[in-house]
């Protein structure tokens, strides 16, 4: 596939900083703060990356790690370990997400001894200030000989059917009694956010949506979801029919059609007062892919982003893991690792709530990459080869470059 001409650099330079105008105007619309960086010069990407292992365990989120333990002292040793803090949590419409308690009792002592550890879950609507209790747990352990020790997990499971936010409460209370009849009581809680998005049903493969529109200029960029695509500029300009932008994005069809990829980016930085979100967020998620191959990653970065927020504000999950997912590989080409790593996990985790066929196998071969998983890797190398998709032939230099330890 040939590459789209450029212009010059001064042409280029105004583009940008229209792009930039545009996300500023949709950030502050969002009520998100935004610092423009400098546009960083594309470079090969590396991939220093840790291993992520991916479990399938959908939403779950670890509350504490009590230990106790019953010594030759009077007086036990006991710690709630409580996590430092709970990551909010995006929840589908009809899952649940899970809440473990993981605990350690030893006895070297004090067989008559007795713990009690207990988990309390209670919520509340967005904006209101009363709690309801919705569901409690509790183990009662004893030793049954000496030396003896409990390994184990409680938790409680949390399902929503409406969309919207609600706040958690998680309380948690441990009971030691010593033999001597003395007590040590903890108690201690935490609490998260939950927005329960919408299910977005049953999702099709759409396989002609997963092909690329473009080349991508570093072959270690991380896979995109090129369903962000839908028809490019063109489809666009066909879905903006009978709003005042159609003019604008009509330019960008026809620079898009002519080959000038900075011609068809320049109109979308005019679009800073639209004031639709689905057609913002498409829009946004189409200049990411373009800001994409010509090696903007930064840029890329902040159209993504927003796109998701507006996704995420129209609950359309759907689309927002896509737009996500591109996040992913902007972050990661940008040598941003740590972000592009919390980002994999969040489209992960979401990803196990719903099915969205081709979604999981970009998920997969991403995964797999950046974990130098070599099986799942050559998986969905196979997958894509078996749907005649092209990014297979990436996949095959993934694989190689895997196999060797490069």
């Amino acid at each position: 596939m040939s590459q789209p001409r450029s212009s010059n650099r001064a042409a280029q330079a105004s583009i940008t900083f229209s792009i930039l105008a545009l996300l500023l105007l949709l950030l502050m619309g969002c009520g998100v703060r935004v610092e423009i960086a400098q546009i960083p010069q594309p470079t090969p990407t590396d991939r220093p990356w840790w291993r992520l292992y991916y479990n399938g365990n959908g939403a779950v989120r670890l509350l504490a790690s009590p230990m106790i333990t019953f010594g030759s002292g009077i007086q036990p040793l006991a710690e709630m370990f409580m996590a430092s803090e709970v990551n909010p949590i995006t929840l589908v419409q009809y899952r649940q997400f899970w809440t473990p308690v993981e605990y350690t009792i030893a006895w070297y002592e004090a067989q008559a001894s007795e713990v009690t550890i207990r988990l309390n879950l209670s919520y509340r609507n967005s904006g209101e200030s009363n709690w309801q209790p919705y569901d409690s747990v509790e183990h009662v352990l004893n030793a049954t000989r000496i030396p003896d020790q409990r390994r184990d997990t409680l938790g409680l499971s949390f399902y929503s059917e409406t969309p919207g936010y609600m706040d958690v409460r998680a309380e948690i209370i441990l009971n030691v009694e010593q033999a001597n009849g003395e007590t040590i009581r903890q108690i201690d809680a935490r609490e998260f956010q939950v927005h329960t998005m919408s299910d977005p049903g049953e999702l099709g493969l759409d396989s002609d949506g997963m092909v690329p529109q473009l080349d991508t200029p570093d072959d270690t960029v991380l896979l995109l979801d090129w369903r962000a695509w839908r028809g490019g500029p063109c489809g666009l300009a066909e879905r903006a029919e009978g709003t005042e932008w159609v003019e604008l994005i009509n330019r960008a069809c026809n620079a898009y059609n002519n080959g000038d990829i900075w011609g068809a980016l320049e109109p979308f930085g005019q679009l800073g007062e639209m004031d639709d979100a689905w057609l913002a967020a498409d829009a946004l998620g189409i200049a990411g892919v373009m800001l994409m191959q010509v090696g903007d990653y930064n840029n890329a970065d902040s159209a993504f982003r927003v796109a998701c927020d507006l996704s995420k504000q129209i609950d359309d999950v759907f689309s927002m893991l896509i737009h996500m997912n591109n996040r992913v590989a902007a972050l990661a080409a940008q040598g941003d690792l740590d972000s592009a790593f919390e980002k994999l996990q969040e489209v992960g985790e979401l990803r196990n709530q719903f099915w969205d066929e081709g979604g999981n196998y970009i998920l997969q071969a991403n995964i797999a990459y950046v974990s130098l998983d070599l099986g799942r890797l050559a998986e969905a190398r196979d997958w894509f080869s078996g749907q005649g998709l092209p990014q297979a032939e990436l996949l095959d230099t993934w694989v190689f470059r895997v196999e060797n330890g490069m």
